[in-house]
């Protein structure tokens, strides 16, 4: 995703640790389309299409309403991953996307993916692209590893780490 944020446990990219994307809509959806385009953004993360839903479950987030899906995915290993996201729609049809994924401690992972984007320093409801930094919350473990965005031959690049917390 252009302008995305990503970050793991151990800062690293590739990484086999848990791992968070944050970033914002390439595309305008409407409001009769979003818990469906929730459900299909979840299929075309990487082996998306082997996830299932647990759950499905509206929320709302700096007065921004969404979707929150708990699903079962498989790694690249054919290892079980949990796969957690949040899509949050302004009134104009834009979104914002927050996905944990990882395939240790599923428990705790889930509990404190839950948490991050109700206490992140990220104002959903006013954020642009250029402000995706959000603060880890008490006990997260989680580093930045690199700010990605598109360059001109359409590829991803990544960004020097000025994100990286000790």
């Amino acid at each position: 995703m252009s302008g995305s944020l990503l970050y793991s446990t151990d800062g690293k990219i590739p990484t086999e640790k848990p791992t968070i994307v944050v970033g914002n809509s390439i595309a305008k959806v409407s409001p009769s389309n979003q818990k469906k385009y929730s459900e299909e953004r979840l299929k075309k993360l990487p082996r998306g299409e082997q996830s299932i839903v647990k759950e499905i479950n509206e929320v709302t987030i700096d007065n921004l309403n969404g979707y929150e899906i708990v699903a079962n995915g498989k790694t690249k290993d054919n290892k079980d991953e949990l796969v957690y996201q949040v899509m949050l729609f302004t009134e104009n049809g834009d979104y914002y996307l927050f996905v944990g994924q990882t395939k240790e401690e599923f428990d705790n992972y889930l509990e404190r993916f839950k948490r991050l984007p109700k206490h992140s320093s990220v104002n959903f409801s006013t954020i642009k692209s250029s402000q995706l930094k959000p603060k880890r919350p008490a006990g997260a473990r989680l580093q930045p590893c690199a700010h990605y965005s598109v360059g001109s031959a359409d590829k991803r690049q990544p960004k020097p780490n000025t994100f990286r917390s000790s």
